[in-house]
């Protein structure tokens, strides 16, 4: 006899099994296709130091984030090196992760329709997959913050059924929300979140509180380094205050940067709100009073406030990316939204729609974004690989190097295999005293500008071009490298 209920399970794990292998060529192809960019760099300066504890140190002293990111990166570089590659592969592994992390929180919140469907939006939209291909901490991020809430949800719906309190989910969530905590403070905000929202859905307070102590307890050193953080609000000045358009900005970033897409998705929920108003055809099994999308709706609504506030009250830290933690929230109210919509179909239409749906972005991703063929991070490689090609002996000419720090370039030099490196730091009105002195000392023939994220000051670039003549002018995405050689060179 075939089990009740064989087919029909095997059919999703082939479903799943086929997300996740199209999910993992689209985050481990061309892994290493473009160059780090500035806050990758950043993140490779920190981790390359000599131990963990001088990564813990550095960290601390210089950056607002958590040490976390940085000591996985620093193994990383340990035992396989410190290509592009290499370092952006934590983030592709949690990216295939994550989307059967996103298949459980859909499926625990809704049901299988739901789950796959928000699986096919994580593997195919762009923001997921291009963290997945940073070196920096948001895909990992992404992925504890879909584990901690998948426990988060059966925790509540346990509680709420059987009164029992599980270990093996307590322990599942308090590991996962610590990994949140001490990936990103963003991460730290939303455990809060759930802890207050666990305490006023269910019943069971006393093992709530018992939860969150625990998490709180094992988060006190990362709480002390949170209650320092302003000292670190000067390296968030670029941060623009919040404005009427973050909102939809911020939509636009989590489908594709496409105004078109955002719009569809919104148009798509509000069809299945007022088709959801006018038949309960397809109910949703509440936690505690409130309904999974009322409780993914104030998801997504209470960190982008919270993130106003404090961007108007201390510091500006509203990013598109310091909010990918309500990605999984949008996918999954669009999923649940396409599902209401096609109630009534047959299964097969419905899977044939939602098909389609996750087909077409796919597509909007290779053929409109050209996301593999058009460079868009910050190509440092591609500048330094100009001054390593063509004038390899550093006798005779200097390299002056804008951006926030000389190893940004160096590292480049170094993985080229260039005995060149950055002479001076420098590109701003304050720095024409210390040029002026290097270059009466050094009286080179060639001088090379290299400049990367920071733009050089056009006071500078003439301070330049009254003692050399410019060669040349090269432009990448975010980098630029002049050439100016002595006059009668």
């Amino acid at each position: 006899m075939t089990r009740r209920g064989g087919p029909a399970s095997l059919a999703l794990l082939i479903l799943l099994l086929a997300l996740l292998g199209v999910g993992a060529g689209l985050r481990f192809h061309g892994l290493g296709r473009e160059s780090l960019w500035n806050d990758e760099l950043d993140s490779r300066r920190v981790s390359g130091a000599p131990s963990a504890g001088e990564v813990v140190a550095k960290t601390l002293a210089e950056d607002g984030h958590p040490p976390t990111f940085n000591l996985l990166l620093h193994e990383i570089e340990r035992y396989w090196g410190d290509s592009e590659a290499a370092l952006r592969f934590p983030s592709a592994l949690a990216g295939v992760l994550a989307i059967a992390a996103m298949f459980i929180l859909g499926l625990l919140l809704y049901g299988t329709a739901e789950g796959l469907l928000g699986a096919g939006l994580l593997t195919v939209l762009w923001c997921p997959i291009h963290y997945s291909q940073e070196a920096r901490p948001y895909s990992l991020l992404l992925f504890f913050v879909l584990v901690a809430s998948s426990c988060w949800v059966a925790l509540l719906r346990r509680w709420e059924e059987t009164g029992g309190t599980p270990l093996g989910l307590v322990a599942g969530y308090v590991l996962s929300a610590l990994a949140c905590c001490y990936l990103h403070h963003f991460g730290a905000g939303l455990v809060f979140l759930q802890g207050a929202g666990a305490f006023l859905l269910s019943r069971r307070r006393r093992a709530v509180l018992v939860t969150w102590m625990v998490v709180l307890a094992g988060y006190l050193p990362g709480i002390v380094y949170l209650l320092r953080q302003r000292r670190h609000s000067g390296s968030w000045a670029w941060i623009e205050s919040p404005g009427l358009d973050s909102a939809t900005e911020y939509l636009k970033f989590l489908f594709n940067y496409s105004r078109t897409l955002a719009a569809l998705a919104l148009l798509v929920g509000l069809l299945a709100w007022l088709r959801a108003r006018r038949s309960d055809s397809t109910p949703e099994r509440r936690i505690g009073p409130l309904s999974p999308s009322a409780l993914l709706g104030l998801w997504l609504v209470l960190p982008f406030l919270g993130a106003v506030a404090v961007s108007y009250l201390s510091f500006p830290l509203l990013t598109n990316r310091n909010l990918i933690i309500g990605l999984p929230v949008a996918y999954l109210l669009l999923a649940r939204s396409i599902t209401v919509l096609t109630c009534g179909r047959s299964r097969g239409t419905q899977a044939m729609l939602s098909a389609a749906a996750v087909a077409g972005l796919l597509g909007h991703l290779l053929f409109v974004m050209r996301y593999y063929e058009v460079p868009r991070k910050e190509q440092f490689r591609e500048a330094v690989a100009e001054v390593a090609a063509r004038d390899p002996d550093p006798a005779g000419s200097l390299v002056i190097g804008r951006a926030y720090h000389r190893e940004y370039f160096d590292y480049y030099f170094k993985r080229l295999g260039s005995r060149r490196r950055v002479d001076l730091v420098a590109g701003t009105d304050a720095d024409i005293p210390t040029a002026q002195i290097l270059l009466e000392a050094r009286r080179p023939g060639r001088v090379w500008l290299l400049s990367g994220h920071l733009p050089v000051e056009e006071r500078f670039l003439s301070f330049l071009r009254d003692r050399y003549d410019e060669r040349e002018h090269r432009s990448w995405v975010g980098t630029d490298a002049w050439l100016f050689t002595r006059r009668g060179f």
